[in-house]
């Protein structure tokens, strides 16, 4: 059977920030200036434990309600959350929330930054149904404070369209990013470097639907307008050209793929130096590209060295390394190294659960690559239960008409085709071709594997009329997707 593509994690590179300004003279103007140069130099332990010293200070001087206080909360919050260790931002987030609302009461619309930073935390961690209603607040907040028009109510819809994207709600997704480029655009002009963010999300929906003559031109666009606005160089022209190789791969121009990639990765490098995730992020995205070109060795060395840095980057328990360990096991499972591949999606298995909510999409991904590692070595009975598992936790989480249900149910046939459970499979095969349909464009590559798989059970089978009849839907949507 075709397996779907869906199956290694690669690393999103995501601009997003909250940057707020206060109308106070920092008292600790010195320390905090240090603190955001440890951090800055990856010394993160150093950094924490130093603005810990300073938050109790802090408190000693000002009490517990004070400017300096919220900042250097804030400021905690962000270092645990970019580290992944959310269990520790979470109190933090919630406690500044507290004393800004107890300070300017809950409808303020300086309240709607620390809003988005809690519901970003939620989203990150795979808790939808708590950061959809934070993000919500906040873009009413924004909407009340400043009109339908601003800037800022462009970023909270975005925001809000990124969490339906995530939660496959495509339909609800596009007319918010429709809606917060058109305002970014009247707030900055039509090539403004601001607006090419929100390009690019458009262009990740589109491209995540099958829809890609859509998406090719605005991450061309988006690429033009960095290069024209921004120095020669700058990281921004790096993710872009990322965001285009990651849409070529899919459509197996590697070539074009390759030099791309190589060209981000030489700005990343020059950037930051070699031991930054950006960087990992890319040795990884190349790494796929030499598996796909059957360039093992290489891909191997590429992913190994991702894991490195993202180790060294976060230490050994953040969800990236998690992502990393599970591309690492990926590769030793399509080499047919399956104890190797076992312990890497274990242990890729362990972190994740240490620190993402128990529905949470990388997680289930994990779990349906080790069902895929049992299914390949004849395990049918442990891969079905892992099959089953995880695609009753994906309706959970994400609904009924998600994507990633619909891959669930196509590898839950495949594996009953290998049973000879032949009924139960043409079920499943024809509820994932009917969720797709409703997520995808016609042509979509995932609707051709469905397709091929439906083909193969009916020849199988016997039903010789039935097969023809998708023989050539199939043909058409391959034939289309080639270059």
């Amino acid at each position: 059977m075709k397996a779907l593509k869906r199956q290694i994690l690669i690393f999103v590179m995501i601009m997003s920030s909250v940057s707020y300004v206060h109308a106070y003279e920092d008292p600790f103007k010195e320390e905090s200036a240090k603190i955001s140069e440890l951090y800055r130099k990856y010394e993160y332990s150093k950094a924490i434990n130093m603005a810990h010293q300073l938050l109790t200070l802090a408190e000693e001087k000002f009490g517990e309600e004070h400017f300096f206080v919220v900042k250097t909360l804030n400021t905690l919050a962000t270092f645990y959350h970019g580290q992944g260790r959310y269990a520790e931002a979470e109190p933090l987030y919630k406690r500044v929330l507290d004393i800004k609302m107890k300070n300017l009461g809950k409808d303020h619309p300086d309240l709607a930054g620390y809003l988005s930073n809690l519901a970003m935390l939620f989203h990150d961690q795979g808790r939808y149904v708590e950061a959809e209603p934070l993000y919500k607040r906040a873009l009413n907040m924004k909407i009340k404070a400043f009109g339908e028009q601003h800037h800022d109510v462009g970023a909270s819809l975005s925001n809000l369209a990124m969490l339906y994207h995530d939660q496959g709600r495509y339909a609800e997704a596009e007319p918010l990013y429709k809606r917060a480029l058109e305002i970014q655009k009247r707030s900055f002009g039509e090539d403004h470097v601001y607006v090419t963010s929100y390009m690019n999300n458009i262009a990740s929906l589109y491209h995540d639907q099958g829809r890609y003559a859509e998406a090719e031109p605005l991450y061309q666009r988006a690429l033009e307008i960095r290069k024209k606005s921004l120095k020669k160089g700058h990281t921004d022209i790096g993710t872009s050209l990322n965001n285009l190789a990651g849409f070529y791969i899919e459509q197996g121009r590697y070539a074009e793929t390759e030099s791309l990639y190589q060209q981000a990765l030489e700005i990343k490098i020059e950037a930051f130096g070699r031991n930054h995730p950006d960087v990992a992020a890319l040795l990884n995205n190349l790494g796929l590209l030499y598996y796909k070109e059957g360039r093992y060795d290489e891909s191997e060395s590429l992913c190994g060295q991702a894991l490195e840095i993202t180790e060294e980057y976060f230490g050994k328990d953040h969800p990236h390394v998690a992502i990393s360990l599970n591309n690492l096991a990926k590769l030793y499972h399509l080499q047919g190294k399956h104890s190797k591949a076992e312990k890497y999606y274990k242990m890729a298995l362990e972190i994740s659960k240490k620190v993402l909510d128990k529905d949470h999409p990388d997680i289930l991904t994990v779990l349906n690559n080790l069902a895929m590692l049992y299914h390949g070595q004849g395990k049918y009975i442990d891969a079905e239960a892992l099959y089953k598992r995880v695609l009753t936790m994906r309706m959970k989480s994400l609904g009924k008409n998600h994507s990633d249900v619909a891959a669930s149910l196509n590898n839950l046939a495949s594996i009953y085709v290998d049973q000879g459970k032949y009924d139960e499979a043409e079920r499943d095969y024809k509820w994932a071709l009917g969720i797709y349909e409703k997520c995808f464009d016609k042509n979509h590559v995932d609707i051709a594997t469905v397709l091929w798989n439906m083909e193969t059970l009916y020849k199988k089978i016997g039903k010789e009329k039935e097969a023809e009849n998708l023989i050539e839907r199939d043909a058409i949507i391959s034939s289309g997707n080639q270059l």
